[in-house]
């Protein structure tokens, strides 16, 4: 079988895939984050599936369920993701005036290096 023939086959394969289960992944997804996220976790389940497509099962009902459960880890991942950007919120408002000061200290130190270099001669 050839390559163009395979990835056609996989490419149809795909497409069948999402007609037949996008709209579902999206309302569970939506169920259970909301609509803001909902439609980008269910992209990335798909995308998931694109990468993994050797673990897709052939049965369509099979493969509705496994990305079900991709769609589910997506969900986790994103809230994973969530709480370590929150995380470094805090952590960054904790440390915001030791980065203030730093930054301060950096502007000084260019503008001394500025002043010092327009001091020399053409010959230094």
């Amino acid at each position: 079988m050839s390559t163009s023939k395979t990835r056609q086959e996989r490419g149809t394969r795909f497409s069948g895939l999402y007609e037949l289960v996008y709209t579902d992944v999206l309302r569970f997804v939506q169920h259970r984050t909301g609509p803001e996220h909902a439609e980008d976790i269910v992209h990335e389940a798909f995308l998931v599936a694109w990468r993994r497509w050797d673990d897709l099962p052939t049965e369509h009902e099979d493969a509705r369920a496994w990305m079900f459960a991709v769609a589910r880890n997506c969900m986790l991942n994103n809230v994973r993701g969530e709480k370590r950007q929150g995380a470094l919120v805090v952590r960054i408002a904790a440390h915001a005036s030791t980065f203030t000061e730093a930054a301060t200290e950096l502007v000084n130190e260019h503008v001394d290096l500025v002043a010092a270099w327009h001091r020399l001669r053409p010959l230094d």
